[in-house]
């Protein structure tokens, strides 16, 4: 028969708070004929114990590895626990849980899905969600993995729009790149890169000279030290294709015949990667027509001088004088000396 201090203390204890009741338990001095009993208790108790914390703990650790589904065949095993606290309480706690997590991977799904499909807006998006999943879900390794992912693609577009010299679309994908991600120092790095290359981009040597400065700043433990030094020695380079330029341009307005022949020259030497080079071109282009037009023209001279005695022998000769414009590859038009050339007998 069951001792009656043993019931009482049974009964002055909900069943599931087992820790309270070993303990009450537990003081009932060992020379009592029911301190076996207790003890047998006491053993069961903890073996039903154990068992309803190792199974919630192996749920949990399921679920900690972003696995809800192992997570809930192990939750299942609670029910078969006989302690209301592992098959009610806990059992509906992990239940819980679970359907939380069920909720976050498709959370987590949506975001991979406009990942994938990587416009500015697809991206700022998926990065709200995986934000939102970060500080409590238990997919907060996959959370900040993806988070770190859509920052690299964020980057990576700045990277496209800044050589493409949309300094705004820059911006915007720049700006959208959280401080705890791991593109955040490159980010701030090519923050500034930006900024410098919008002085480069006015082609003029004092917005070259500033854009040199300003990527300077940026210190050999920098991501895009190197990214900077490059184009660094790029600007460099470009300040001498302006000057070459700009000393060729100078040259030729004198108009002076040698003077065109030197701009030319010069603008030759303008690199072909250079923003001056296609300027180069044209005025090169324009500098070689004046020139043939000053060599070419005493040609025109004498032969409009032939022209004039309007005889046959002198539009015959003039013909032949205007011919020579063929040899010379000139840009200048050939005379019309009123009579188709090869006719006149």
């Amino acid at each position: 028969m069951v001792n009656p201090s043993i019931r009482s203390r049974r009964k002055s204890l909900p069943c599931w708070q087992a820790r309270a009741r070993h303990s009450i338990c537990q003081k009932i001095p060992a020379q009592t004929t029911a301190y076996q009993l207790v003890q047998d208790r006491i053993a069961r108790w903890q073996r039903i114990w154990a068992e309803g914390e190792t199974i919630y703990n192996q749920a949990e650790a399921a679920l900690n590895n972003e696995d809800w589904r192992t997570a809930y065949r192990i939750t299942v095993k609670l029910l078969d626990v006989d302690n209301r606290y592992w098959a009610g309480t806990q059992y509906d706690a992990m239940t819980e849980k679970i359907i939380l997590a069920q909720k976050d991977e498709s959370k987590l799904a949506d975001a991979k899905d406009l990942l994938r499909q990587g416009s500015l807006d697809a991206l700022s998006e998926a990065l709200a969600i995986v934000q939102e999943l970060i500080p409590e879900s238990i997919y907060v390794k996959s959370a900040r993995k993806m988070q770190n992912n859509i920052a690299d693609k964020l980057l990576a577009i700045a990277e496209t729009s800044l050589e493409r010299r949309d300094f705004s679309a820059s911006m915007d994908a720049l700006q959208l790149i959280p401080e705890e991600a791991t593109a955040w120092q490159a980010a701030q790095d090519l923050t500034k890169i930006a900024q410098a290359s919008t002085s480069a981009w006015n082609g003029t040597i004092v917005g070259l000279e500033d854009a040199i400065q300003q990527a300077y700043k940026l210190g050999t433990d920098r991501p895009l030290y190197l990214k900077a030094q490059a184009l660094i020695a790029r600007w460099q380079g470009e300040i001498g294709n302006v000057r070459l330029l700009q000393e060729a341009q100078a040259r030729a307005k004198t108009g002076d015949l040698q003077d065109l022949t030197s701009a030319v020259s010069q603008a030759q030497q303008v690199a072909s990667n250079s923003d001056q080079f296609e300027v180069a071109q044209q005025e090169i282009e324009e500098w070689q027509s004046s020139i043939e037009t000053r060599q070419d023209q005493p040609i025109l001279d004498r032969a409009d001088q032939l022209a004039l005695s309007g005889n046959r022998s002198g539009l015959q000769a003039a013909i032949k004088e205007a011919q020579k414009f063929d040899q010379s590859g000139s840009s200048i038009k050939k005379p019309n000396s009123g009579l188709p050339i090869g006719k006149i007998s």
